[in-house]
């Protein structure tokens, strides 16, 4: 009988550089934990990139190859998540890498505190060498973890495989943008706490040429809406929400995906009205009490799941 695999690193490869690509990998051979396996996916990958791989895998059988023709980030992890064997379950962007002691650090967290969800420190590294913590975990967590978790990926997070296969948890395929939050927010409808260290176990890399460029053209304005309609999906499972709460939530996340959608310059016959109207509506008092008041919702929310 083999050794018990601690955690299941998750990998999606897709279009990256060789050096990035090796130095994210050796990283993981490196780890102080050895009772590990790396689970890497090759999305619509280049040659190069498969023979990185497979080098990898040959000389060390924590590595494991699989292959999709989809070029989506949500279809690889997915594919990952369906052949992990860990008890637990962390991700690593193909361009990332993480710190020697990061997989002992994660299970740590885990054992310890006999909690669902774990959360390293992570640093953003620019290319000209600029750097950024990512978290400041103190006795204010709960505004730090409202502030940060919506807008950061599943990297640096380290979950319960028991929870996501019991409960069929996946990334939404097709989705390109929000995947991540909405991917956590299912997840987190099952967790009664939440462990957190200021270690930093994981390095970002945060390319110059980012796709925030993009942030209001036509097709992110239709993902955000997209996304919306899914957590409202999840949201509404939580007995944290009522009817009522949810509907006044949809008018807010639908609202900010139209003016996102305005915003993008999509040309129609109209669309300065609309744009004034939408406008209008979000700057008035109504508005902003609907969103300050689902701030305090998902606030409440995440407090109940807190480790304090």
């Amino acid at each position: 009988m083999g050794k018990m695999i601690k955690i299941s690193v998750i990998i999606p490869i897709h279009r990256v550089e060789a050096s990035y690509l090796n130095q994210c990998l050796s990283s993981l051979r490196k780890q102080t934990l050895k009772e590990f396996e790396a689970i890497l996916i090759l999305n619509d990958s280049t040659n190069g990139e498969k023979e990185l791989s497979e080098k990898f895998c040959t000389e060390n059988s924590r590595f494991k190859l699989f292959q999709t023709n989809v070029a989506d980030v949500s279809t690889a992890r997915n594919i990952g998540l369906e052949h992990a064997q860990g008890k637990y379950i962390t991700f690593l962007d193909c361009d990332d890498w993480f710190s020697d002691n990061a997989l002992q650090a994660l299970s740590d967290l885990m054992e310890q505190n006999q909690t669902e969800i774990g959360i390293a420190n992570t640093q953003k590294i620019w290319d000209n060498g600029k750097k950024q913590t990512l978290f400041k975990f103190h006795n204010h967590i709960e505004d730090a973890l409202l502030k940060r978790i919506p807008n950061v990926g599943v990297c640096g997070f380290v979950l319960k495989n028991e929870i996501i296969q019991k409960n069929q948890i996946r990334f939404q395929e097709g989705l390109k943008l929000s995947e991540d939050r909405v991917f956590f927010f299912e997840y987190y409808l099952y967790c009664k706490q939440i462990a957190y260290s200021n270690e930093i176990i994981y390095f970002y890399r945060q390319h110059n040429s980012s796709v925030c460029k993009s942030k209001h053209t036509h097709e992110h304005a239709i993902q955000q809406l997209k996304a919306a309609k899914l957590l409202h999906n999840i949201l509404a499972k939580s007995p944290e929400f009522s009817a009522k709460d949810i509907h006044h939530l949809d008018r807010i996340l639908t609202r900010m995906g139209m003016v996102a959608y305005i915003n993008s310059g999509t040309s129609s016959k109209g669309i300065g009205l609309l744009k004034d109207f939408f406008l209008n509506n979000i700057c008035n008092s109504k508005f902003i009490f609907f969103y300050c008041w689902y701030r305090a919702k998902i606030s409440a929310f995440i407090g109940r799941i807190l480790c304090l």
